[in-house]
């Protein structure tokens, strides 16, 4: 299906691994010039270059810390320079985990958590928005935790509903501009970490998971990557403010 992306511009945030390689990769394939942004070269960035050759879109990858206002200065500046007309669509898959007793949790690992869930989007969408204009899209990746709470992550699912809250309220304010701003929410994802624990780690985790799954497996990267293509194009031109959950029906 033609998803009438071709041509449009994207920053990614966080693209180097997991869902966001996954979301830059659809949308590459989709014909979107892109600029992907991540804090660890790696392998990440040579494996997404290398596929991003493959698939002959325009890129350009940066190594950029988006928790420091600096350095999304870098980054919408690298998007000013290389996107001519403005940014059309903004991924941003940032966040971290944490699995800690609340009367053992830390106040520094709750802004650790907290910030970088939450106040990276705020930090991020304020310095971009003079690149976006009308049919401009947002597409915020939450994390697991955003559908449903879970003990010890008391951080997580408090900055993940602020993150739904924010996007509301964007949605809200940025609706009269023509931008929408929409959510992500993945549930189990089978990524490349999931990929590397050990067989009898990684069988353990789905067989105490599986119940808990309508579909009875855990996710694609690709499959949370068709919704965000979904989010980007015109086929959700209606829908802002919104969260879809792509967690295969988990039961809480």
């Amino acid at each position: 299906m033609d998803l009438g992306l071709a041509g449009c511009t994207a920053l990614v945030t966080g693209g180097f691994g997991g869902l966001g390689r996954a979301a830059a990769l659809a949308l590459a394939r989709a014909g979107v010039r892109l600029l992907v942004c991540d804090t660890c070269p790696g392998g990440g960035q040579e494996r997404l270059a290398a596929e991003l050759e493959q698939v002959g879109t325009e890129y350009q990858l940066l190594i950029a810390d988006v928790t420091r206002p600096d350095e999304v200065d870098r980054v919408v500046a690298g998007c000013a320079d290389m996107f001519e007309h403005g940014v059309d669509i903004v991924v941003h898959d940032v966040s971290v985990g944490s699995r800690t007793l609340l009367g053992e949790l830390r106040l520094a690992e709750w802004h650790r958590v907290v910030d970088t869930g939450l106040a990276t989007t705020y930090i991020l969408i304020t310095k971009v928005l003079p690149l976006l204009s009308a049919g401009s899209a947002v597409v915020c990746v939450a994390t697991q935790a955003s559908p449903v709470p879970v003990p010890l992550g008391s951080p997580v699912t408090a900055a993940q509903s602020g993150l739904l809250g924010l996007v509301r309220s964007l949605a809200a304010e940025l609706g009269p501009d023509g931008i929408r701003v929409n959510v992500v929410a993945p549930g189990l994802i089978e990524t490349d970490d999931v990929g590397k624990l050990p067989a009898q780690q990684r069988a353990a985790r789905e067989s105490a998971f599986r119940g808990q799954i309508s579909l009875g497996r855990h996710g694609r990267p690709a499959e949370v990557a068709a919704s965000v293509l979904f989010l980007a194009s015109d086929l959700s031109s209606y829908v802002t403010g919104e969260s879809i959950r792509v967690d295969g029906g988990i039961r809480q």
